[in-house]
């Protein structure tokens, strides 16, 4: 496995922040996407449209070349289904629907930066005679039907709340398969400060949320802080998630926080790395949710 490595999306239902209210169902099988885009006609009337093809390695630059980090990319045409009827009806088609076809919509472009959160880098939807339709550089997030969001965390369009990690975990060693798998019950859950919801707030502020494995003895720690001391780096951020063991005084294992989702993360041994280090770690390590 390399160090550098582009991650597979999460499958699930997302929202935009700036598109006035388009839905977007993703689903992910062998590195190929569907998507299916939930929006509206100009007359007001419910539209689904539909993408589907190959997930593509492109390279998202993080403002520095030394951050330069593998992605996933999507790009492709949007199609509409018309003149069609929920079913066949044993053949009482009425004669003026006419033959149900497939044409043309528009196109879509996605970047998978993150699990649990996609960049829209455009939308067109073509509604002729009417209008056109444009969305630009939005940011998506899953919604976490049933779960707790955490927060508030930073806002730069690629995650915004800490998910509910409450529940059964399996950690595999993607490297070395023979060695047996983690398993954690995460059945308590520990806010600092009190601080839930709030997941649209721009502000970065420190704060913490720990999951708790009583059984094991395991804590589960995710924060967004400033400031730990660090000589060789100096004043930065860290965020993410470290698992500590009872009387251990490293980490298990970390998670960045851009790799966390809902169902599954990815991570490495030992502590997380400041946000200024070259993001994205190994990734020996994966976290699946077991219910």
């Amino acid at each position: 496995m390399p160090t550098a490595r582009a991650v597979i999306p999460e499958s699930g239902i997302y929202v935009g922040t700036d598109d006035g209210g388009i839905g977007y169902v993703l689903e992910v099988q062998n590195k190929t996407l569907s998507v299916v885009v939930m929006t509206y006609t100009p007359e007001g009337k419910q539209e689904y449209l539909l993408a589907a093809g190959p997930l593509r390695e492109g390279r998202n630059l993080q403002g520095n070349d030394a951050l330069r980090t593998p992605v996933h990319v999507f790009s492709g045409p949007l199609y509409r289904s018309v003149n069609g009827l929920p079913g066949d009806f044993m053949g009482s088609r009425p004669p003026e629907i006419g033959s149900f076809a497939i044409e043309r919509a528009g196109s879509i472009a996605l970047e998978f930066p993150v699990l649990n959160a996609v960049e829209l880098a455009y939308l067109e939807i073509e509604n002729p005679p009417f209008r056109r339709l444009r969305v630009y550089s939005d940011s998506l997030v899953r919604l976490p039907f049933g779960r707790e969001a955490f927060g508030p965390q930073r806002r730069t369009g690629t995650f915004a709340c800490w998910p509910d990690l409450r529940g059964d975990w399996v950690v595999i060693d993607q490297l070395d398969p023979a060695l047996p798998p983690y398993r954690f019950n995460f059945s308590e859950v520990d806010v600092a400060q009190a601080e839930l919801s709030s997941c649209n707030n721009a502000e970065r502020r420190p704060h913490a949320v720990s999951f708790i494995d009583p059984g094991r003895q395991a804590v589960l720690r995710c924060f967004d802080e400033e400031g730990r001391p660090r000589p060789e780096t100096g004043r930065v951020y860290w965020s993410g998630c470290e698992l500590r063991l009872a009387g251990s005084s490293q980490p298990l294992f970390s998670m960045d926080a851009q790799d966390i989702g809902i169902n599954r993360f990815v991570g490495s041994y030992g502590p997380i790395r400041p946000i200024r280090e070259p993001i994205r770690p190994d990734g020996r390590l994966l976290g699946l949710r077991a219910e």
